[in-house]
């Protein structure tokens, strides 16, 4: 899984879950410090990634569909066979581009259109385009959605508190760097690449299409008032839309919650209504995101973006010592939705190599049920389960047939 992850906070997309290194005080939100503030808005804007852009529905079907394989269970023939799950495999890599890099990246030399030959000739009638940056020398970065959508989130938390500034560092400053290269101009707004950045999420391929319609506004000498300019202006590359597929999001649901004696239809309903509220306030507004942080006054800006959190709630939110945070509701309604941490964890155990050590350890310590049990909890995902333990991690072991 890739963790959207700074050294104060991270944000694993699919399984809606925020890490914070520090504890924050979320009744109180803003007698935090400049820096803690930041961090958290930079995470929570990747779990709006995740809900409101194709880029984010798009990792979910994959880190699922992952999950399930990890688990050996079977696909119904109709809905996923192998190969379908290596092709997502194949172009979400492709798409995604590099997440990670040594160093920074001073010096931009070339920033070019490349097709992967490889994908051409297994998937010849596919988008095979990738953004190839040449830099500092002779070193390339394949800048894509990863780079897009870290660098919008480091803008957002810098438009919204007095946080650390970021110089000519990978992810986080790649597309103000690509924007200067291509485009000095537009480059001066901030706005502009926050709009920028939220429009070629919308996109499957969006370190490409961040790449095209820049250079097509340098090349008709085009530089946008506002964000909506811009939106319309697109419109000449390619049109592009959030796009979620309800249905299979659906079935992918049932499966890593399924029937049993715990209802987690509530949990169910929840995430999918995030997908269908981002339907709709994309259908009002393609960029709204950056709209809102276009408005002059602040005072505006923040009751937009506290408006904007009541409307989407908040994931799961952890910090290093177990405390728990989240904020969902249905139809007015709280819920709990603690139980979406299993299969993270689950996800997370399988994919370690070196560390198989349950990551709810600190969380299950807290609180007045203080589920960590040390014969239990330490032991290896795989191993037999104990009937007369029941954990989070010990239920979905159950319910995935593990152990």
């Amino acid at each position: 899984m890739r963790f959207f992850n700074g050294s104060s906070g991270e944000y694993a997309f699919s399984f809606f879950y925020i890490y914070i290194e520090k504890e924050i005080d979320f009744q109180d939100f803003e007698s935090n410090n400049e820096e803690d503030k930041g961090t958290f808005i930079h995470e929570y804007c990747h779990y709006l990634q995740d809900v409101t852009t194709t880029f984010g529905a798009y990792s979910f079907i994959y880190y699922i569909q992952r999950l399930l394989a990890k688990l050996k269970q079977e696909y119904k023939q109709d809905v996923y066979q192998n190969n379908i799950l290596t092709y997502n495999e194949d172009y979400y890599s492709l798409f995604e581009g590099d997440f990670r890099l040594e160093g920074k990246v001073s010096f931009i030399q070339d920033i070019s259109i490349k097709k992967d030959t490889i994908y051409e000739e297994v998937y010849p009638n596919e988008d095979n385009e990738y953004i190839e940056i040449l830099y500092d020398g002779g070193k390339t970065i394949h800048f894509g959605n990863f780079c897009v959508a870290e660098s919008m989130a480091y803008l957002i938390e810098k438009q919204l508190y007095n946080v650390r500034e970021r110089y000519e560092e990978f992810p986080y400053n790649m597309c103000e760097k690509v924007c200067q290269e291509e485009y000095e101009e537009f480059a001066k707004n901030e706005i502009n690449i926050i709009g920028l950045c939220e429009l070629s999420l919308l996109h499957y391929n969006g370190g490409v299409f961040f790449v095209k319609l820049l250079r097509t506004m340098k090349e008709e000498n085009f530089l946008p008032q506002d964000v909506t300019q811009m939106v319309d202006f697109s419109k000449k590359i390619e049109e592009t839309n959030f796009f979620y597929n309800r249905e299979q999001m659906s079935l992918l649901l049932d499966r890593i919650y399924p029937k049993c004696s715990i209802d987690f239809l509530p949990i169910k309903e929840w995430i999918i209504s995030r997908y269908d509220l981002a339907k709709i306030h994309r259908d009002l507004s393609k960029c709204f995101l950056s709209q809102m942080l276009g408005l002059k006054e602040k005072g505006m800006k923040f009751l937009c973006w506290n408006g904007i959190m009541e409307t989407f709630g908040c994931p799961n939110v952890l910090n290093r010592t177990g405390d728990n945070f989240q904020g969902a509701s249905l139809e007015g309604k709280e819920i709990d939705i603690q139980y979406m941490l299993a299969p993270w964890a689950i996800y997370l155990m399988l994919e370690s190599i070196e560390n198989n050590n349950c990551p709810l350890e600190q969380i299950c310590r807290q609180g007045d049920y203080n589920m960590y049990r040390e014969e239990f909890c330490s032991k290896p995902l795989q191993m037999e389960s104990d009937n007369n333990y029941l954990c989070p991690i010990e239920l979905f072991k159950k319910l995935y047939g593990i152990g």
